[in-house]
């Protein structure tokens, strides 16, 4: 299979980097556009939508910590689109899965016991369009 259009979930933390790095490896790979998605309230009011770019100027606008961590883990990676939206898991990685056309959606799992029982992922299986990549993330 040929991947075109590929969204990697990221949280907002250092396990991102795991994440991200084979989701831009694959990208690489199949020549395919490369988009990560955070949902996050405390981002979403600021900066809805899409951004192909990282400008110094919204760079330097961040006041907060966090969303500064966030954009400069994504600079690291060339051509990679954010796309920060407000709404819950897995609702919103299913509509933007349907609505933008991704073909392959890349997450992170943690091996607690709390992820045994109800993984997050768990709501995506049965109604993604896409393929899904589940990755372990390491729990120490």
């Amino acid at each position: 299979m040929t991947y075109k259009n590929i969204l990697v979930a990221v949280s907002n933390n250092d396990e991102d980097n795991i994440l991200l790095k084979k989701a831009y490896e694959m990208a690489k790979i199949y020549n395919a556009s490369l988009t990560a998605i955070h949902i996050d309230d405390g981002l979403s009011h600021l900066y809805p939508g899409v951004y192909s770019h990282f400008s110094e100027e919204m760079f330097d606008g961040l006041k907060n910590a966090s969303d500064r961590r966030l954009f400069e883990r994504l600079k690291g990676f060339a051509g990679i689109k954010l796309r920060v939206e407000q709404g819950t898991m897995p609702e919103t990685l299913i509509r933007l899965v349907q609505k933008e056309g991704f073909d392959l959606l890349i997450c992170g799992h943690h091996h607690t016991f709390i992820n045994r029982l109800m993984p997050a992922y768990r709501g995506l299986i049965n109604k993604s369009a896409a393929d899904l990549l589940i990755i372990p993330l390491s729990d120490e």
